[in-house]
């Protein structure tokens, strides 16, 4: 027999989470899993990039997104990137190695 794993949870009453002082080098497709998330905080990790790849599309009820205190170069992908996240109000970028603000326009 083989063994099949079960399907992965979603919480869909989650609505905060925090992630902060870890090491985390990239977001993954697990933000689907929180499709009431509201409020992120993913500040002070190694973050380098927000693009598609990462997934923060996936978050449609974002409102606030911490990036806080990482090692974000460019956020000249960020439109694609936060496509579902038409609720975003607030949007933390401070303490990160931004070389310029282009792309914030398309949000």
């Amino acid at each position: 027999d083989r063994f099949v794993a079960p399907a992965a949870p979603v919480w869909p009453r989650l609505t905060h989470l925090v992630c902060s002082r870890g090491d985390l080098r990239r977001t993954d497709q697990s933000l689907r899993l929180l499709p009431a998330a509201r409020r992120v905080d993913l500040s002070r990790n190694h973050l380098t990039a927000l693009d598609p790849g990462h997934h923060m599309h996936d978050l449609a009820e974002l409102e606030h997104l911490n990036l806080g205190f990482n090692r974000i170069a460019s956020v000249r992908g960020i439109g694609p990137a936060l496509a579902g996240g038409a609720a975003l109000r607030c949007l933390i970028l401070k303490r990160n190695s931004l070389r310029s603000t282009a792309g914030l326009e398309a949000l």
